[in-house]
This record gives structure tokens, sequence and C-alpha cells, in this order.
């Protein structure tokens, strides 16, 4: 007993001191990136990925690779008596026996075989239509190939019955089980106590390639069938699933739950949790009918039921899902009726993730239902959007679903702009400061445009939180401000009711909007070619001039929009609808709207007032202002030329530029020379037609010093000064 407490004492101050560090971090994050409790652990994902993946399969599990069969339906019985019954020690096998009967309809000719996903399972029989399979049935690199005794035609139906157990050292991922009284983290501070499991448990995760863990079955998203599961656990224990509960049999020491989903479902979104749970629900009329009605259920631990505090420090079930049924009339007034016979919520611990959209049955993570964060910060509001988040995940990423992980952005960028729209559902402020939220955590993790693409992550990478999540959403974001967020709605319940039940990959999703919008600002091919297929964003360099019009009292004002990024696999230009806002005296503001398609562009306005500045609307369009550069020459009539140099001076940079505004076309010489006159680089020798253009000033070899750039045009010099300091 000694060398216990010894051990868990040990385990305490581990976890004080890991909990102050990561407050120390903490602290350095602007408040809107403080990650909280329930995003989820990227490091201990990419962990149990290196450990469990053989990386000769992960290509195979990133891609869209349809086999030749498509599975219409999977009855999964799972004995868990043992797996909870006995307890669990680092050295002991967790094991249970299994049975999945999986019928499916083959989609080839002259089929003698179907390969199945399957790892850390034990293949016990298999019968096929009733039949013993005479052939042997192998099992390798996670892949049971499954040799028919006869061959089989397009259209055929075949009902395999599958018996095995599960045995594993660890929990894998794919089983999650923890004993009773496991300290798992400490608690908020001042008090810091320890936050132990209140109840064994043991659940299921499948997201993204971990249903194959435990059972057999094509796990790859596309592939969507009707399911069943029956769980057998010790008494008292209680088992949620997807779908309904349409049976329990109780016997003197086991009951065993009968769950039973009438929808398509693939495979990552099934689930199975078991605990002594407490059990209690909300009624959600439906929006289309209040007459008809379903239950949200909660399944949480005895004590955060009965748990009343208010301080934030415990966990509190019934204050974290006070908003649960007036998300569901939200989202079902928006996207359509809630498409399923059930919705309900259970909290775990421990987990790497914040929430998991199951099909029907979110998973939570318990500390969703405390008030503050583990650094004693208010995670209310950020609780109260991981179970919109998932909430909306219902229509975005389980009515239809990512056909391959290629695709998640499909399912995490709906559901993050979900998110936003239940911010802003009452005042569009809201709504914009959600989203530029969003759009600024993006930027934060990607300043040097460093982050890959949104389409196809890699598999040790797919929760990119940058991409997969906040850019994502940001793209969803500007299709509303592009289509008009009501049209763009309008057009998502169409997809729901064309794609509902299915997958689509990002070409069909693409296809289905031309289908719908002719003519958008900005097209669909190019749209998707630089905001998902490429990476990173527009940067921006701002330069205006004003003339005033001799003839009327109007201002002449040039916009020059110029993109400064670079780098590989993104765009050389990213064409975007733009809103500029133009800042007069006594408040004036004038707000007009541009589409730009060119790195370097030229913009014209007319304004009855000299503006004193101007801003890029950067809450509507992803992107980055490198800097507002207002130029202070004579901008009367007679000047041909307007210069500015940016950044000035240059501190630790490997270029400045040279912003030039000419008001015809024109020969121009420009050369960079130090405080001596002598000729250090020419940047430009040639015709220039009139307009913005833009040069890049090396300064990656000057030293320290003052140098002019002096620009020669029709006769007349002119000479700006560049300070460089190192």
């Amino acid at each position: 007993m000694k060398g216990i407490i010894k051990f868990m004492k040990l385990i305490v101050s581990i976890l004080i001191i890991f909990t102050l560090f990561s407050k120390i971090f903490a602290q350095n994050l602007p408040d809107y990136l403080d990650p909280g409790e329930h995003n989820f652990d990227k490091a201990g994902y990419k962990l149990f990925i290196e450990k469990k993946r053989n990386p000769k399969l992960l290509k195979e599990y990133i891609a869209l690779e349809k086999r030749n069969y498509d599975v219409l339906r999977y009855d999964l019985y799972m004995d868990w008596y043992d797996l909870i019954s006995k307890h669990f020690e680092t050295g002991n096998l967790l094991t249970f026996e299994a049975s999945n009967k999986i019928q499916l309809v083959i989609l080839e000719n002259n089929v003698s075989f179907i390969e199945l996903d399957a790892m850390l399972l034990n293949i016990e029989s298999i019968t096929i239509n009733g039949q013993p399979s005479n052939n042997s049935n192998k099992k390798a690199l996670g892949i049971l190939k499954v040799n028919f005794n006869q061959t089989f035609n397009s259209g055929d139906t075949v009902v395999l019955d599958i018996k095995y157990n599960f045995s594993s050292s660890e929990n894998e991922g794919g089983i999650n089980v923890y004993e009773k009284g496991t300290p798992i983290e400490l608690g908020p501070p001042p008090n810091y106590d320890t936050v132990f499991i209140e109840e064994k448990i043991a659940y299921t995760m499948a997201e993204p390639i971990d249903a194959r863990y435990w059972m057999p079955c094509n796990d790859r998203p596309y592939d969507k069938a009707l399911s069943s599961f029956t769980v057998k656990v010790p008494k008292g224990y209680t088992v949620t699933s997807n779908g309904l509960l349409t049976k329990k049999v109780d016997l003197a020491d086991s009951s065993t739950f009968f769950w039973k989903h009438d929808y398509p479902v693939t495979t990552y979104l099934m689930h199975a949790a078991a605990s002594k749970y407490h059990y209690y629900y909300d009624w959600y009329r439906r929006v289309s009918n209040p007459d008809d009605s379903i239950k949200i259920e909660y399944y949480v631990w005895e004590k955060d039921f009965q748990d009343t505090s208010s301080d934030g420090m415990t966990h509190n079930a019934t204050y974290a899902f006070r908003n649960s049924v007036k998300m569901m009339e939200f989202y079902s007034t928006i996207f359509g009726e809630y498409p399923y016979e059930r919705y309900g919520m259970d909290a775990v611990l421990d987990c790497w993730f914040g929430g998991m959209e199951h099909q029907t049955i979110t998973t939570l993570h318990r500390n969703v239902l405390r008030k503050k964060n583990r650094w004693g910060g208010n995670a209310d509001n950020g609780n109260q959007l991981v179970i919109a988040h998932e909430m909306a995940h219902q229509w975005l990423g389980d009515l239809i679903t990512c056909a391959s992980w290629n695709d998640i952005w499909i399912n995490e960028g709906g559901a993050v702009w979900s998110e936003t729209l239940w911010q802003g559902r009452t005042n569009p402020d809201n709504y914009n400061w959600a989203i530029m939220g969003k759009m600024q955590t993006y930027l934060y993790y990607n300043t040097q445009n460093v982050q890959p693409p949104v389409y196809a992550p890699p598999i040790d990478n797919v929760f990119n939180y940058a991409t997969t999540y906040m850019k994502a959403g940001s793209i969803y974001h500007m299709l509303g401000v592009m289509l008009g967020k009501e049209r763009f709605l309008e057009i998502l319940r169409e997809m729901f009711a064309e794609y509902g039940y299915k997958s689509l990959d990002t070409e069909e999703f693409k296809n289905f909007l031309k289908s719908k919008v002719e003519n958008p600002s900005v097209d669909f091919d190019t749209f998707f070619e630089q905001w998902i297929y490429k990476a990173g964003h527009p940067i921006y360099m701002v330069t205006h001039s004003t003339r005033k019009n001799q003839a009327d009292e109007f201002y002449k004002v040039n916009l020059n929009l110029a993109q400064l990024q670079e780098g590989d696999d993104i765009p050389n230009v990213f064409q975007t609808c733009m809103w500029v806002k133009f800042f007069g005296p006594d408040g004036i503001v004038y707000i007009d709207s541009l589409v730009n398609k060119d790195r370097i562009e030229q913009f014209t306005f007319t304004l009855p007032f000299k503006p004193d500045s101007l801003q890029l609307d950067t809450v509507k369009t992803l992107c980055q202002v490198y800097a507002y550069v207002t130029d202070v020459e004579d901008n009367s009539d007679n000047a041909t030329v307007i210069a500015n140099i940016y950044p000035n001076p240059s501190i630790n940079k490997d270029k400045s530029f040279l912003s030039l505004e000419l008001k015809e076309d024109s020969f121009i010489d420009i050369e960079i020379n130090d405080n001596l006159g002598r000729k250090m680089d020419k940047i430009k020798s040639g015709f220039l037609t009139s307009g913005y253009h833009l040069f890049d000033i090396q300064t990656k070899n000057l030293a320290s010093g003052i140098y002019l750039i002096s620009i020669q045009s029709k006769g007349k010099l002119i000479t700006k000064q560049l300070n460089v300091l190192k």
C-alpha cells in the first residue's frame, strides 16, 4: 500500500509540474488562440499513429480507393463483460469476444475474394451465406482477405458472419478502458485537485481509421451501411450507441443492450460506450412538425449530474447542456430538419479529443462539463462551441460525409463555420467577431505560409488545426460572402437532399455549387484550386494616391493592390472578392467592392471627399495585409510618378518593396546607390505602361546604412531614401 501511495504522489507531482508549464505556455498566447480543455491533443494523436500504423498503409488510408463491394449492413455483437468486470493493469491483456454479421453487395463480375480491414483481431471463423468458408482466409498488414467458395457477380448479395476476439496489452485508440480511481490530470487553480476516473469506462473511438481495431469492416469513409450494436456488460453498467435502444435484457449479473440505427453510417462514426452512467434527457420538438419530438439524451457520471456548483471548478452537466435544445432548433432551422431518430451525448475520460461527432451520439471530453479550464480561465464559451460544433456535424460530416480523408475539410470546415453561425444567431457583429477569430487563429499558425493545403492532409496531420479546421471554416465563410449567406445555406440544404446519407468528395462538392450558381464573382474552378487544392493565402501590400479633379469637387483615388505571397504550392495570384473602406473627415465611411484577379492591380474610385485612410475588409476575405502605404508625393495632376518604399527602414529584412504609380506610359531607369553615389544595383531599365508597378529591393546583401533609390522618367529625377539596419 505504501508503494502505491508513493507512486500516486509521484504521478500527482508530475501532473502539477506539467500543469504549471502548460499554464506558462498558455499565457503567451492571445485569448482567442488559447486551446482550452478540448482541442485534441495533436502530439498525443501523432504518437499513437506512429506506434500503431504501418507506414506502407498510410497512403492507402488517406486516398479514395473504392473496393469491389458495398456494405449494406453491419450487425455487431461485443461481449464486454470480462473487459469491464476484470481489473486491467499494465501488462494484462484487454480482451473480448465478438462477432460481426456483414451484408454486402458485389460491384464487379467474377469476384472470388474480398478484402476487409482488421487490426488486433484474431479471426476464429467465417461463414459465407450461411456456409463455412472452405478456403483459407489470410490476415496481413491489417487486411483480412476473405476467399469465397464460389465466384460472385455484380449485384450479388453476400452475407459474412465473422466470429473473432480482440486482444491488446494497452489502450490502442480503437478501444479505450480506464479503471475507476485512475488519476488523469489536475483541476483548475488554485486548488489543483486531482481529477480521477469516477467510474470504470470502456468506449470505442474510430476516427480516422480505428474501427478496424474492434471490428472487421470496410473502414473507409465513403462506404455507409445500416447498423446494429449489441453489447453485453456487467449489471449496473449502461451502454449507449448509435440509433435507438430497442431492447435491454437483464440477467443475474449482466445486462445486454440492443441498439439499432436505421440510417446509413460510415465506420468511423460508429460508437459504443459503457460505464455506470446517469441517464437523463430533454425533448426537442421538431421545427418542421412540433407534434413530433425526439429525445436529446445525456450520459454522464452521477457526480457530474448531481453537481450544482457555479464556481466552475467542478463538472456540472446540467449547466453545460443548457443550450442543447436551442442549438438543435437553430441548426434544424438553417440546415433543414434534424435527420435522425434521436440525438445523445456521452462524456468520457481520458481521451485526446474534445468532441467526436459519432452519428446520433456525440462523445465529449468530460472537461466540456467544467466551466474553468485547467489554467483557471473561463472555458464556458469554448465548451458551448464544442457542443455546437459536434451537433452541427450531424449535418456536415454525418448526413453528408467526406468520401475520403482527402476531403475532411468538408466535415470540419462546415462544423467550424457552424460554430460562428450559432454565435451570430442574434447579432451579426457576434458572427463577424467569431469568424475573424477563426481567421486570425489560422494566420497565427501560418504567418510564413508554411501550412499544407486544405485538401489531402497526411494521415498523421489530418486534424491540422490551422487548415483542416480554421482555414476550412473560413472557406465556408467566404463562399457565404461571395454567394450571400442565405443563398449559400439554401444550396447546402439542396446538397443535403441530394447527397444525404451518402458521401461526397471535393470535386462533387464543387460541381454541385457550379450546378446551382451561374457566373459567380470568382469561378468555382479557380476558387477551389487556390483555396482547397493549393496552400497559403493572399498577402497584400496596399498603396493609394488621391488627386482632386479640377472640374468638380470630387477626388480620384487610385487603390493599388500587390500580392506578395510566395512559396511551394502557393498560388502566385489569388482571385479574391475584396471590400474596401475609405475613411474621411467627420466619420465619413465609404465602402465599395472589387474583384482582384492579378498579382499587381490598380483600381480607381471617385469619392466626394478626400480619404484620410483606407482599409481592406479582412473579415470578408481571408488575407494578410503586409502594409498600408499612403503616398505623400504632390498628388496634383502635374505629378507623373508617385513612388514609395516599404518597409523603410528595412530592419533585418531580406527585401523591401518599391511601389510606382505612373500617370502615363514611360521609359524608366531605377537604381540603388549608396550614400557616396556608387551604384549598388539596377532594379529596372525599360518601358512601363501607366498604372501601378511593384519592384523588389534586395537588401539581404546590403550593409547597414543609407541608400538612395533613383528613379528617372521623362527627364525628371526622383530620389527616395532607404535605411537598412541589421
